[in-house]
């Protein structure tokens, strides 16, 4: 699942430069353009990431530092194509494209161009790891995934793994129909995997601004949730969906359930009580 709402709750609330093309043990390889990344990855069949940055950007400057340095991350870096692009600079036309408004963003493409997949924000070493794993398992199980949920629509667990991976690709229309495959094949969550594409759906809808389409999602999502991250995610989405629409004390009752739950990851519940002093600064 994508992050977007966890970038806004650390808004309410690095250089060590790693020169493209160049690396030794311990590093990430970066290649030296997005054109010569996307020519690579068509020919290994690979996801190209993309890192966007900016030369003022704090966080992407940290990103560098802290997390492209961890070696679990450099491990993984080996199932892609990395390439950073600066989007005021060389890589502009590319940013205006993808939309990329928001540093640091990274996002995941196939050869051919199209987003499977992305990363808006800093996110520590164990974080950004997981979702590049998340990514790259997708991009894998993909093409089987179709061929699963098109032979046997009451395949839940496959209609909801798709879900995920279309609402990453931005494709909101074949999300929702599966989501609909999903929800009536798995309707209590058995598999674990219906309240994750409840919540990607949600954050495709949130990426877009159309927070009262995200909020129901989201509220599906925590209604069916049987872990704790998927219910803190459920929440922090729906207080950051509140937050964006001037409705702040209305995300008052998520963001204290977070901070009620004993196993709630630990970075929703610096977040939650971020968002709860920001609006009590306010008050």
């Amino acid at each position: 699942m994508r992050r977007k709402g966890l970038l806004l709750a650390s808004a309410l609330l690095g250089t060590l430069w790693l020169s493209a093309g160049v690396a030794g043990a311990g590093e990430i390889r970066w290649v030296k353009s997005l054109d010569q990344a996307l020519q690579q990855a068509k020919r290994a069949n690979k996801l190209v990431m993309v890192d966007f940055y900016t030369d003022w950007c704090t966080w992407c400057k940290r990103l560098d530092r802290d997390t492209y340095t961890n070696d679990r991350v450099v491990q993984l870096s080996a199932q892609f194509v990395s390439v950073k692009v600066n989007a005021e600079k060389e890589g502009r036309s590319a940013a205006q494209r993808y939309g990329v408004n928001g540093f640091p963003t990274i996002l995941f493409l196939t050869g051919g161009g199209e987003v499977a997949g992305k990363i808006t924000g800093y996110r520590p070493p164990q974080p950004f790891a997981d979702e590049m794993s998340r990514i790259a398992t997708a991009h894998r199980e993909y093409p089987t995934l179709v061929q699963r949920v098109k032979a046997n629509p009451k395949d839940g667990t496959s209609a909801a793994k798709l879900t995920i991976i279309y609402a990453g690709r931005g494709r909101a229309q074949q999300a929702e129909q599966t989501l609909r495959l999903a929800a009536a094949a798995d309707p209590e969550n058995r598999s674990g995997q219906l309240a994750k594409a409840y919540n990607a759906v949600g954050d495709l809808y949130q990426e877009n601004q159309q927070f009262d389409r995200a909020i129901p999602l989201f509220r599906q999502g925590l209604k069916v949730s049987r872990t704790p991250y998927d219910n803190a995610y459920s929440r922090i989405s729906i207080a950051v969906c509140l937050f964006s629409q001037k409705r702040m004390k209305e995300a008052e009752p998520d963001l204290n359930a977070i901070l009620a739950m004993p196993n709630a990851p630990a970075e929703m519940k610096q977040m939650a009580q971020r968002m709860l002093d920001y609006m009590r600064r306010g008050e």
